[in-house]
């Protein structure tokens, strides 16, 4: 399995540049290293809006609490909308380390298709990360996202609580029969 390389990430020696975002200033655009960009990010206290562009040929919108639990996406023209089991999703800052939370959610796309999932996050550790010479403290979650069928993603994100996004990835995705189909890793470059 390829290992991320941000676990042993390289700090850079300053404390910062000038460009770097202030404590509670979401970024409006993220630009990761294989290409993908996350733009037309907003945040309505809780809840985190953004543009996703994995490739030149793919476009989603998102809508998520946190900016982990998913409310609302649209991924090639189709809408999904999910209702989660409780009325209260935990913020990942407010899990310790070593903490595991699980929650299920029904998802109903615009074509009438219902799925039931299950997502789980565990806080890892605290830490930092370097995003465009820029150090940012980040909470390692490892998160599972699955259907009744299985585990279809499980992987680590570096997430920023402050900001609630997510700056680096290392995901395994995973066929309906559990065999695996592909392994995704990506840590942002630049962010504005």
């Amino acid at each position: 399995m390829k290992f991320f390389w941000a676990i042993g990430m390289i700090w850079l020696s300053g404390v910062g540049h000038a460009g770097c975002l202030k404590h509670g200033v979401t970024p409006t655009r993220i630009v990761f290293e294989d290409g993908a960009v996350i733009d037309g990010i907003s945040r309505d206290f809780n809840t985190l809006h953004y543009t996703s562009h994995p490739s030149r040929t793919e476009t989603a919108t998102m809508e998520a609490l946190w900016g982990i639990y998913q409310v609302r996406s649209t991924y090639k023209g189709v809408a999904t909308g999910y209702a989660w089991n409780t009325d209260a999703l935990p913020p990942p800052s407010d899990l310790v380390p070593g903490q595991k939370v699980e929650h299920l959610a029904s998802s109903v796309a615009a074509s009438g298709d219902v799925r039931s999932h299950a997502f789980s996050v565990r806080l890892v550790e605290k830490t930092e990360i370097s995003v465009g010479g820029c150090r940012y403290p980040v909470l390692l979650l490892e998160t599972r996202w699955g259907t009744a069928g299985g585990a279809r993603s499980e992987g680590l994100r570096w997430y920023d609580p402050d900001r609630l996004v997510t700056w680096a990835t290392e995901i395994r995705i995973f066929k309906e029969d559990g065999s695996l189909d592909r392994e995704l890793g990506s840590q942002a470059v630049s962010a504005d």
